[in-house]
């Protein structure tokens, strides 16, 4: 237990992003030996949301690109917000800081 602890906090939790670095350190100090596979549990489902975040925000990115080649192929901000789903005023600010 001992050892998977050390690891998790000097390996694992310095690769994640802010709040989900508090979160590891939450499960792993409410933790102790007996509790190992609740612990694994909590660090399992953190890992998780970690990973949906990543998709989410590599969506979203994906999106902007694609609306900012339609703006530049000419699409109205109206066009681009509905093939993408984003927001018309997301599109405006994209179009607005392509033209900056």
């Amino acid at each position: 237990f001992r050892q998977v602890t050390v690891w998790l906090k000097n390996v694992i939790k310095r690769k994640l992003p802010g709040p989900l670095q508090e979160e590891v350190e939450r499960v792993l100090e409410e933790n102790d030996p007996r509790e190992v596979e609740k612990m694994i549990t909590n660090i399992e489902r953190t890992l998780d949301e970690m990973q949906r975040a990543a998709r989410i925000e590599g969506k979203d990115e994906g999106k902007v690109e694609v609306a900012k080649a339609a703006l530049r192929k000419g699409f109205s901000v109206e066009d681009v917000a509905e093939i993408t789903g984003l927001s018309w005023e997301t599109v405006l600010g994209l179009k607005n800081e392509m033209e900056n």
